[in-house]
């Protein structure tokens, strides 16, 4: 049985719900972590993680938002949040969450190679909005 005042410890039961595929419990042990301590990054990041994965993008966002209003020097975060606004087809925003990223950590390979594919990705969508290749 968990102590009922430790935060830590329902983060850590989410991640073990979460690696069995028990997603619904894993997310009220992260919702119960950040009731009992609202400053948890972590349980932010984790509960964010998770959303991502399950394709819940735009409460993925939010969870990564909160986690970065603790943290705002948190690479992983920016990183994830970059990927999360790619699912939500908002690459500009992406662009720049990576390029925050990338200053903190200039050698993070995942944010840069994410960076190039939200770019690319962007010129395809401006491509399709300029008409580009209509009638091929």
């Amino acid at each position: 049985k968990l102590n009922p005042s430790y935060a830590l410890a329902f983060n850590d039961r989410g991640l073990e719900f979460s690696s069995k595929g028990e997603f619904d419990k894993a997310v009220a042990d992260y919702n119960q972590a950040l009731k009992i301590n609202p400053n948890h990054s972590v349980a932010y990041y984790n509960r964010g993680n998770l959303l991502r994965e399950l394709g819940r993008n735009q409460e993925a966002l939010q969870s990564y938002d909160q986690a970065l209003k603790i943290r705002p020097a948190d690479a992983e975060s920016l990183n994830n949040r970059g990927n999360a606004l790619c699912e939500l087809q908002r690459y500009a925003d992406a662009v720049l969450s990576f390029d925050k990223a990338i200053a903190l950590e200039p050698y993070y390979a995942d944010a840069i190679e994410n960076r190039a594919d939200a770019l690319s990705r962007q010129g395809c969508e401006r491509g399709v909005d300029l008409g580009i290749g209509a009638g091929i």
